[in-house]
């Protein structure tokens, strides 16, 4: 049995409020779990007020966050230094493996985080507390969520509903959204409602098969590893194999790195295979070589009234008449 502290103080202040707190007692024998005594400095906190039951008001939590864990007050920091709150709500599963934990000031001053995580021991492989079915429908630990040597997890947010289809998830290094994200105008400031991307490795995934990623081009639309043979398209400036110079955009065939099509900056469109129109082709109308030595680019196609011209070599035109 965990011996009770006795509250150091209980009192009725000037204006009607009760005032409670507890000592500061380095022989608490809670002190010795992790769930207790991790962020905090047990020669600098005073002990924890146990209530067994539920709490109620019709009022509200108003919390300072002097106290709490990782606050400079605890950890005997400079109050100036990288801290300047704590946590401000803590609430464990009933195995105490993680803790659903509110905090403001770790970072900034001006920022909360709102987190699932497992302090050092506490962690407990989920698998084993789940069944059959849920295991089946549980998302995987995922290892990029572990820190240091393993022994400390961080779990994830669900925000929305507590379905496992439903919601929006949120964890250390990724996120699920089973629903909707729309953008709306604010009249907050003048920013344009975006999505940015900061490092090339990253990708935006747009359901199943697509991929939005920075990758050479300033854009790219991919298809999945399995997708060999289908098309990509590349926005923004890229190289190809069979034109070293930039293009605008470009459609290449996924996996073998062939380019099928590419449009240059300057508008010119270069298709690396058969082109088939399926209604009219239609040529605009350019100004036709004077003469079989004129400058002109292989395979450029020129008319008027009464020729066809077509560019058989650099500067080298020939010319067919049109009847009727």
């Amino acid at each position: 049995m965990i011996e009770k502290i006795t509250p150091n103080i209980i009192g009725v202040d000037d204006v009607g409020g009760f005032t409670a707190s507890s000592n500061v007692n380095t022989e608490w024998d809670r002190w010795d779990y992790d769930q207790y005594s991790y962020g905090l400095t047990p020669s600098l906190s005073p002990v924890y007020h146990r209530i067994h039951g539920a709490v109620e008001t019709d009022a509200m939590f108003s919390v300072c966050a002097q106290w709490g864990r990782w606050s400079p007050n605890v950890m005997g920091i400079n109050p100036g230094g990288q801290r300047f709150g704590s946590h401000v709500f803590e609430g464990w599963n009933n195995i105490r493996s993680y803790r659903l934990t509110m905090l403001i000031g770790n970072n900034r001053e001006d920022e909360a985080c709102i987190q699932v995580f497992s302090p050092t021991n506490c962690y407990v492989s989920p698998i084993g507390e789940l069944t059959e079915d849920q295991i089946a429908n549980r998302i995987t630990q995922d290892t990029s969520d572990q820190l240091g040597s393993g022994s400390t997890y961080f779990g994830r947010v669900r925000i929305g509903s507590d379905h496992v289809d439903q919601g929006y998830v949120f964890r250390r290094s990724n996120s699920h959204f089973h629903g909707n994200v729309e953008f709306y105008e604010s009249n907050v400031g003048s920013q344009d409602r975006s999505i940015t991307m900061h490092n090339t490795t990253h990708e935006l995934r747009i359901g199943a098969c697509s991929i939005i990623k920075n990758d050479g081009a300033n854009i790219a639309f991919r298809g999945q590893d399995s997708d060999n043979g289908k098309m990509d398209l590349y926005i923004g400036g890229q190289t190809i194999p069979e034109d070293p110079s930039l293009t605008a955009f470009t459609f290449w065939k996924h996996g073998n790195g062939t380019a099928l099509m590419t449009v240059k900056g300057d508008g010119k469109v270069s298709t690396y295979s058969d082109l088939v129109v399926g209604g009219h082709l239609k040529f605009q109308s350019w100004s036709v070589p004077g003469a079989t030595s004129s400058t002109g680019e292989k395979g450029s196609i020129r008319y008027d009234a009464n020729y066809i011209y077509i560019c058989v070599a650099t500067d080298t035109w020939k010319r067919v008449a049109i009847g009727w």
